[in-house]
Protein backbone atom coordinates (compact mmCIF):
# COMPACT_ATOMS: atom_id res chain seq x y z
CA UNK A 1 0.00 0.00 0.00
CA UNK A 2 2.79 2.43 0.84
CA UNK A 3 4.36 2.02 -2.61
CA UNK A 4 1.02 2.67 -4.29
CA UNK A 5 0.71 5.92 -2.37
CA UNK A 6 4.14 7.03 -3.62
CA UNK A 7 3.04 6.69 -7.25
CA UNK A 8 -0.58 7.81 -6.97
CA UNK A 9 0.19 11.19 -8.56
CA UNK A 10 0.91 9.38 -11.84
CA UNK A 11 -2.67 8.09 -12.10
CA UNK A 12 -3.88 11.14 -14.01
CA UNK A 13 -1.23 10.44 -16.67
CA UNK A 14 -2.35 6.85 -17.32
CA UNK A 15 -3.87 6.14 -20.72
CA UNK A 16 -5.47 2.85 -21.73
CA UNK A 17 -3.61 0.99 -24.44
CA UNK A 18 -3.14 -2.38 -26.03
CA UNK A 19 0.20 -3.77 -24.90
CA UNK A 20 1.30 -6.71 -27.04
CA UNK A 21 -2.36 -7.21 -27.95
CA UNK A 22 -3.61 -7.27 -24.35
CA UNK A 23 -5.02 -4.76 -21.89
CA UNK A 24 -2.61 -2.26 -20.47
CA UNK A 25 -1.76 1.36 -19.84
CA UNK A 26 0.90 3.85 -20.81
CA UNK A 27 1.73 6.21 -17.97
CA UNK A 28 2.96 9.70 -18.79
CA UNK A 29 4.72 12.11 -16.46
CA UNK A 30 5.44 15.68 -17.59
CA UNK A 31 4.26 14.74 -21.08
CA UNK A 32 6.79 11.94 -21.49
CA UNK A 33 6.33 8.16 -21.19
CA UNK A 34 7.09 7.02 -17.65
CA UNK A 35 6.01 3.37 -17.86
CA UNK A 36 4.14 0.82 -19.93
CA UNK A 37 2.09 -1.67 -17.92
CA UNK A 38 0.52 -4.85 -19.27
CA UNK A 39 -2.27 -6.55 -17.36
CA UNK A 40 -2.96 -10.29 -17.35
CA UNK A 41 -6.33 -11.46 -16.07
CA UNK A 42 -7.00 -14.76 -14.34
CA UNK A 43 -10.44 -16.32 -13.87
CA UNK A 44 -11.54 -13.90 -11.13
CA UNK A 45 -8.94 -11.15 -10.83
CA UNK A 46 -5.79 -9.59 -12.19
CA UNK A 47 -3.13 -12.29 -12.06
CA UNK A 48 -0.09 -10.38 -13.30
CA UNK A 49 1.18 -6.85 -13.90
CA UNK A 50 4.29 -6.33 -16.02
CA UNK A 51 6.02 -2.94 -15.92
CA UNK A 52 8.48 -1.45 -18.36
CA UNK A 53 9.95 1.72 -16.88
CA UNK A 54 13.48 1.84 -18.32
CA UNK A 55 13.80 5.29 -19.98
CA UNK A 56 16.13 4.02 -22.72
CA UNK A 57 13.78 1.19 -23.70
CA UNK A 58 10.72 3.46 -23.47
CA UNK A 59 12.39 5.93 -25.86
CA UNK A 60 12.62 3.19 -28.51
CA UNK A 61 8.89 2.35 -28.38
CA UNK A 62 6.39 3.67 -30.90
CA UNK A 63 3.78 5.30 -28.64
CA UNK A 64 2.31 7.89 -31.01
CA UNK A 65 -1.13 6.25 -30.85
CA UNK A 66 -1.32 7.03 -27.13
CA UNK A 67 -1.59 10.70 -26.27
CA UNK A 68 -0.29 12.18 -23.02
CA UNK A 69 -2.68 14.23 -20.90
CA UNK A 70 -3.14 17.82 -21.97
CA UNK A 71 -1.93 20.40 -19.54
Amino acid sequence: MRQAMVYRHLGSGARRALVNGSAGVVVFAAGRPFAVVSVTFGPNAISELDFLADPERLARLELSAVEPAQR
